[in-house]
């Protein structure tokens, strides 16, 4: 019998030895305010507070945030039809940088932006934990 777990053991372990490397995870702590999900971050070197937004093109941040702006968009967003300034973004989220073009707006009352689609699908899989009130983001 102690035979028979010992191979299983092994089997289990060569199988995921030859099988899929183990995806590297970054956990990030959130909170729920008003129905939004909100996360720490800095963008451009400042502290900020920003709402995940999975159904957003391209990420958005406050207007005291902007850095070079390369020019302008229409975006349409709750607020309606606005006009706004683009520019590159550096976006830090549990220690890694990302690099956008990212429109600045006038940001909504619960955080200084929101983080899209751009930043979102960088990862293989975003994964809300609601139970120990995690992100996790899969490599």
């Amino acid at each position: 019998m102690k035979l028979l777990l010992l191979t299983s053991l092994l089997l289990c372990v060569s199988g995921v030895a030859r099988g899929q490397a183990v995806r590297e995870q970054i956990r990030v702590p959130f909170k729920v305010q008003n129905g939004a999900i909100l996360i720490e971050t800095s963008i451009n070197g400042k502290p900020a507070t920003l709402l995940i937004d999975s159904g957003a093109k391209r990420s958005t941040f406050s207007l005291e945030y902007t850095g070079v702006v390369d020019g302008s968009i229409t975006i349409i967003s709750s607020a309606g039809i606005q006009h706004v300034p683009i520019g590159n973004a550096s976006c830090k989220l549990a220690g890694v940088s990302f690099n956008v073009e990212a429109a600045f707006v006038q940001a909504p009352p619960v955080a200084d932006g929101l983080i899209g689609f751009d930043i979102l699908s960088a990862f293989r899989s975003v994964t809300i934990d609601f139970e120990h009130g995690e992100l996790i983001f899969t490599k």
